[in-house]
């Protein structure tokens, strides 16, 4: 099987289209009570700074 090889250098967004990307990001919190966060909440303490969320 021949092996992929990718080529990093075509289509790559400059440095203004990736800031653009960040400042236009927009996303929707699916479950403010995931339960992965409450698990890792009660097992491990401390702050959590993600929840369950998806992109548009």
């Amino acid at each position: 099987m021949k092996p992929i090889t990718v080529n990093w250098t075509i289509n790559l967004p400059n440095k203004s289209q990736i800031q653009n990307m960040w400042r236009e990001l927009v996303f929707d919190v699916i479950d403010e009570e995931f339960e992965f966060i409450n698990l890792v909440k009660a097992n491990l303490g401390g702050d959590i700074y993600f929840k369950g969320f998806k992109f548009h």
